[in-house]
């Protein structure tokens, strides 16, 4: 649920161009993960599509030409293909522009369908029938409404983001709903927008939502039979805003790019990492020239000079490098407790590194 990286994956290899020059890769620490990849997974993603990958324990999701794949684990080192999600027939090409999975429930955001009206097609798993297409979730009448954009699937919940809430081209405001599985079907919970909400991209984890506005961050909280709170703001770093979003529990992670650089933007940029505490989501650590690709208990993926690396959260609360793994274009990326998932766009292949144990320290 947590890639979102693709469509600015080619500007930050140029950026990352900029950074390597008289750079050496550094070493390597302890390993807690395959340096190599042990599977490669066939995908064929257009680089335009937003977030075409999604994991989640032994579930991995991809999109692989007009077609869905679902995979699952066989053990640290093998995938097998479960099955192949064929578009509907009033999908676009668009088909797979975002994806998540959550148990035995996978979402399909299709934001062009419809006259770019967008829709969500939803997937259950059933017992000897494979993945069955059993809903649809549409907008309110809105046209270009482009619902779909990111679509987060958690916690019996589906947040879907839509850069458009109907007020014409002059004041576009992006609107992020969510719905409900509580019931036998998925109902609308919640609308939640805020002044210059954008629509591009949200975070969803333990009863919150996180979406994007054209600076700040906006955050709601699933207060149960009271509904959803009122967004609240979530401030930037100073001179920065918001172009990604993972949030995992009580731990957020953004990237940002500079609004007033005079170079490319994207060329100057932090990743911030957030903590949810009793007096909201507070900056506990900023690092410049780093990008989030992926956030998963303790443990982040993040993609610096070519060489996506392994992350963990030290009982101190600091974030230190474990590990990088093998280079290559990287791209929209998962976390799960076995495996780390790279979609390599220029390869059209996942690859999956098989995380082993953290080391524990002896008594």
């Amino acid at each position: 649920m947590d890639g979102r990286l693709t469509a600015r994956a080619p500007l930050l290899a140029v950026t990352a161009i900029l950074l390597l020059a008289g750079t050496q890769a550094p070493s390597l620490s302890a390993g807690v993960v395959s340096p190599a990849p042990t599977e490669k997974i066939p995908a064929a993603a257009p680089d335009s599509l937003d977030d075409p990958i999604a994991a989640e324990d032994d579930t991995l999701v991809v999109r692989n030409g007009d077609t869905t794949d679902v995979h699952r684990a066989t053990g640290p080192h093998a995938w097998d293909r479960e099955a192949e999600i064929s578009p509907p027939s009033e999908a676009s090409e668009w088909f797979g522009w975002s994806i998540d999975v959550d148990g035995d429930r996978i979402a399909v955001g299709d934001p062009v369908t419809d006259g770019s009206r967008g829709a969500v097609f939803v997937y259950e798993r059933s017992v000897g029938e494979g993945w069955v297409h059993t809903q649809t979730l549409h907008p309110d009448d809105t046209e270009y409404a482009w619902f779909g954009e990111t679509v987060v699937a958690e916690d019996d919940h589906i947040a879907v983001a839509a850069p458009d809430d109907g007020t014409g081209p002059a004041a576009y405001r992006g609107v992020v709903y969510v719905f409900d599985s509580s019931g036998d079907r998925l109902s609308l919970e919640a609308k939640l927008s805020a002044e210059d909400s954008t629509g591009e991209d949200l975070g969803m984890d333990a009863g919150n939502v996180v979406f994007e506005g054209s600076h700040d961050l906006y955050a709601a909280e699933d207060l149960g039979s009271q509904g959803w709170s009122q967004p609240q703001t979530i401030p930037a770093p100073d001179g920065f805003h918001v172009s990604s979003i993972i949030v995992e529990e009580q731990t957020m992670v953004v990237d940002t790019v500079c609004q007033a650089c005079g170079t490319f933007p994207g060329a100057s940029g932090e990743m911030a990492f957030y903590q949810s505490t009793e007096d909201g989501w507070q900056i506990d650590e900023r690092r410049q020239h780093d990008y989030p690709m992926a956030l998963h208990g303790a443990e982040a993926l993040v993609g610096a000079l070519f060489t996506p690396e392994l992350h963990e959260r030290g009982l101190d609360g600091d974030w230190e490098r474990q590990q990088h793994l093998a280079p290559f274009a990287w791209g929209p990326s998962e976390l799960t407790d076995s495996h780390a998932l790279i979609l390599d766009e220029a390869d059209n292949a996942t690859y999956s590194f098989a995380l082993d144990p953290v080391p524990q320290p002896s008594p």
